[in-house]
């Protein structure tokens, strides 16, 4: 089986998909945990589903690891360029196109606010040494 990553894609509930890999007209989703909308169709062929396992082991960053990483509280750049504290991850992250940056969703509990920010930008405000 080749080693060319496949990326998640917008996926189409009301419409019969194709399989990510191989065209087949599916049902069966893969997400990314990022998004529902989010991720691959498999037709549910042995070769099919290892390559959509493996693409998503390429593009997805658990988040389990996350919290290991940066910790249980994170701080984050809202729109307005405030930096605010006791932010967590809210899902894994999940890189959609080759060169482009992992994107997660934060959560703050007390303010009951959602946000959708970069690894990137968490390096950078939570000094995490690579």
């Amino acid at each position: 089986m080749s080693t060319t990553i496949i990326y998640p894609h917008r996926i189409e509930f009301l419409n019969r998909g194709k399989c990510s890999v191989c065209g087949s007209l599916t049902q069966k989703i893969v997400n990314t945990n990022l998004s529902h909308f989010f991720g691959w169709t498999s037709c549910n062929q042995k070769d099919c589903d290892e390559k959509i396992k493996q693409s998503y082991n390429e593009t997805t960053t658990d988040i389990e690891t996350l919290i290991k990483k940066y910790g249980e509280k994170i701080t984050i750049k809202r729109s307005n360029n405030t930096l605010e504290h006791d932010w967590e991850f809210d899902s894994n992250a999940s890189k959609e196109v080759k060169d482009g940056p992992y994107w997660v969703f934060v959560k703050n509990i007390s303010q009951n606010k959602r946000k959708e920010v970069t690894l990137d930008s968490i390096d950078e405000l939570n000094k995490v040494l690579k």
